[in-house]
C-alpha cells in the first residue's frame, strides 16, 4: 500500500502516562509549523509513523499509530526536522539508540 506524506518529518519520543515510550515520526504541514502546534491543536489524536512501543512487555513495531492525546505525558523531539513530500512505498524501521 502506498501512502502520500506531505510536510516536515519530526522524529519524536513520546512518554505515555502508563510508562510506555514510543519512538516514531510525525509530519507537520505548514510554514513555520512547530511540534508544539501539532500537540496542542484541536485534533484528539496524534498520528505517528514507524512507531516502536517500548513497555514492560518488550518492544513492538507498528508502521502507523493513532495515539489519543490525553494518554501523553510528554514529548521530546529526537532530531532536526526533515522536509518530506514524496510517495513512500513502505515505512522503514526506526532504530532504537
Amino acid at each position: 500500500m502506498k501512502m502520500e506524506i506531505d510536510g516536515t518529518q519530526h522524529k519524536i519520543r513520546v512518554f505515555l502516562n502508563d510508562g510506555t515510550q514510543i519512538i516514531g515520526a510525525v509530519f507537520i504541514k505548514g510554514y513555520r509549523a512547530r511540534l508544539s502546534d501539532l500537540i496542542n491543536n484541536s485534533q484528539p489524536f496524534l498520528n505517528i509513523v514507524n512507531a516502536q512501543l517500548s513497555s514492560q512487555d518488550g518492544i513492538v513495531s507498528h508502521p502507523f499509530l493513532c495515539l489519543n492525546k490525553p494518554t501523553i505525558h510528554s514529548v521530546i523531539e529526537e532530531s532536526t526536522p526533515r522536509k518530506n513530500n514524496q510517495i513512500m512505498a513502505s515505512c522503514p524501521e526506526i532504530e532504537l539508540n
